[in-house]
C-alpha cells in the first residue's frame, strides 16, 4: 500500500518516463490518479454510468496504445482529458453505446488498473439515496460543458485552475460556469426539496 502511495505523488512526467523504462506498476498509478476525472469527463456528455465506464476503459486503452507519441510526459492528465472529450462526442455522433475496442485488447494484465475505484459502499439511507437523486436530475439538465464542471469540480474535487489546465479553457470561463451552473440547480432544486 505505501507503494501506491508513493507512485500517486509523483509527478504525471515521472510516472509516464519510469513507464518507458519498464516500470509496468508506473502506468497502473497512472490509471488509479486520473480514471475519476476521466469517468466524470464521460459521464456529463454520455449521462449512462455504464457507458461512460466503457468509454473511460477505452479511454486508458488508447493512452496506454499512444503513449509513447505523448511529447509531453507533464501533459498526461490534459491529453487523457482530450481524449475522453473527443470520443464521448464520437460515440454521441454515433450513437455508440459500448466500446468496440475493448473486446480487441486483452485486458488481463491491467484489469485492476482499468476498474472503477471510485465504487460507492452499499448501504445509504433512503433519505440520501432521494437527495442525490435529485441533484443528480439537476446536474443531467445543465448543458454539457456545465454538466462536466460541476462533476470536476464537485465529484473529482479538482480547482478552477486544474479543471481550466484540463479542459483547455481560461479559468474565469470555469468561474462563470460554475457559478451559473450553481444558480440554475438551486432554481430546480429548491421548490422540491421544499415539498
Amino acid at each position: 500500500m505505501h507503494a501506491m502511495t508513493a507512485s500517486l505523488e509523483k509527478t504525471d512526467g515521472e510516472m509516464v518516463r519510469a513507464y518507458r523504462s519498464g516500470d509496468r506498476q508506473a502506468y497502473d498509478a497512472l490509471v488509479r490518479k486520473h480514471f475519476g476525472v476521466v469517468y466524470a469527463v464521460a459521464y456529463a456528455r454520455l449521462r449512462n454510468r455504464e457507458t461512460a465506464e466503457d468509454l473511460a476503459q477505452e479511454v486508458f486503452v488508447r493512452a496506454y496504445l499512444f503513449l509513447g507519441k505523448l511529447d509531453d510526459p507533464e501533459r498526461y492528465g490534459p491529453w487523457v482529458c482530450r481524449i475522453a472529450r473527443n470520443l464521448a462526442l464520437d460515440w454521441l455522433r454515433r450513437g455508440q453505446h459500448a466500446s468496440k475496442v475493448l473486446p480487441m485488447v486483452n485486458l488481463d494484465d491491467h484489469a485492476d488498473a482499468l476498474r472503477d475505484t471510485k465504487t460507492p459502499e452499499p448501504g445509504h439511507a433512503l433519505a440520501q439515496q432521494e437527495e442525490q437523486s435529485l441533484l443528480l436530475r439537476a446536474v443531467d439538465r445543465l448543458p454539457a460543458e456545465q454538466r462536466e464542471m460541476v462533476l470536476l469540480h464537485y465529484m473529482e474535487q479538482l480547482s478552477q485552475g486544474e479543471i481550466a489546465e484540463r479542459l483547455g479553457v481560461h479559468r474565469t470561463s470555469v468561474c462563470r460556469q460554475l457559478n451559473q451552473s450553481l444558480k440554475s440547480m438551486r432554481g430546480w432544486l429548491e421548490p422540491a426539496l421544499r415539498a
